[in-house]
């Protein structure tokens, strides 16, 4: 009966308030489900089950050690969490402070460009690795790669990937104005352990990048000739080449 009684007590704003609490702890689990915060955020409470563990029992040697990184939990969590804070923010971001700074005749054209080079790609079974630049800067990327400040073409990017070339390791950055930037980039590799198998270190690579950065990121499969997009730490996998035209342009325009 006093449950029921609490109940009608409640006024409009605390069920607003319990409404936005909900909503906000439901797209974080959504943010960090898959990610490597699920394992930080256990060793973290297993922490904290030893700063118990270490009050009761008496055990002022490791109380003393971890009282002593509680005082600084707020620096831990965020040097910890950085690449999660940057991905939450950016996709909390409203619609309408997202540049549009191309029309949607040259999205067509640049998304219909990118499925040929892939499409061609894939049927050589030649290994490709696109990341396409959007609202996050990349250039902590740059530094591994070789410079090369060209526009945007098939020719370029089909003799960049050639087995011959000594370029075609890493991946190529192309900016949000169709230039590409760099070549040869080496990329962070998720830690994801549930993988399928077949997903090699370019996959691995293009997961690991959508995980710190909302760029999108295209993935030619050297062993299986599959096309794969990569966005928000989705794997988008064996896609047609109308697919992967769909897929960019939907993106590019949000």
């Amino acid at each position: 009966m006093n449950i029921l009684e609490s109940l009608i007590h409640i006024q409009l704003h605390d069920w607003l308030d319990i409404a936005i609490l909900s909503f906000a702890i439901y797209h974080l689990i959504l943010i960090l489900q898959g990610t490597r915060t699920v394992r930080i955020l256990m060793g973290l409470l297993l922490v904290g089950l030893f700063y118990y563990l270490s009050i009761k029992f008496h055990l002022n040697g490791i109380f003393w050690v971890l009282q002593s990184i509680f005082q600084s939990i707020v620096l831990v969590i965020i040097v910890l969490f950085q690449p999660e804070f940057r991905t939450a923010l950016e996709r909390v971001r409203l619609p309408y402070l997202r540049a549009q700074t191309k029309s949607l005749d040259k999205h067509k054209d640049f998304s219909k460009q990118l499925s040929s080079l892939l499409t061609h790609l894939s049927s050589q079974y030649i290994g490709g690795l696109i990341v396409l630049q959007q609202h996050t800067g990349l250039k902590e990327y740059y530094a591994s790669g070789t410079k090369i400040m060209a526009e945007f073409s098939l020719p370029l990017c089909s003799a960049i990937f050639q087995k011959e070339s000594p370029l075609h390791d890493g991946a190529i950055i192309i900016t949000n104005q169709n230039t590409i930037a760099y070549a040869s980039c080496i990329l962070p590799l998720s830690t994801q352990i549930d993988l399928p198998k077949h997903y090699g270190t370019r996959h691995r690579a293009a997961l690991g990048l959508s995980q710190e950065a909302d760029a999108i990121i295209l993935v030619v499969s050297e062993e299986r000739g599959s096309i794969s997009l990569v966005y928000r730490d989705h794997i988008y996998d064996n896609l047609t080449a109308s697919e992967i035209e769909d897929k960019l342009l939907s993106l590019f325009t949000g």
